[in-house]
């Protein structure tokens, strides 16, 4: 999943967001993506 090799389900985001006691919203939130195409 990490790797994009695998799609994932909305039902395995829901576990993950209930397993992480977070909304699953939470899982969306970018910060600091610009920082992402300094590395690149």
């Amino acid at each position: 999943m990490e790797k994009g090799q695998r799609n994932v389900t909305l039902f395995s985001l829901y576990k993950i967001a209930k397993a992480l006691d977070e909304p699953i919203e939470h899982l969306f939130k970018f910060s600091g993506i610009e920082e992402l195409d300094k590395i690149r």
